[in-house]
């Protein structure tokens, strides 16, 4: 894939409301797309933590 595609596949990640792993600084993980349904990743962990979660999901209600 080249880079102009990796770009719009980011770019239509993101319209949909998804953090693209591409972006990140360490390590960038270009195929990786995540939400987090307005929860930062310590609220997520804490979810974890607190056995909210079922099969590797987290509890995001």
């Amino acid at each position: 894939m080249s880079s102009a595609d990796w770009q719009n596949v980011i770019a239509e990640g993101q319209a949909q409301g998804f953090e693209a792993g591409a972006t990140w600084e360490r390590p960038r993980n270009f195929p990786h797309f995540q939400n987090g349904f307005g929860l930062s990743t310590e609220q997520l962990l804490e979810r974890i933590n607190n056995k909210q979660s079922y099969g590797g999901f987290v509890d995001v209600k």
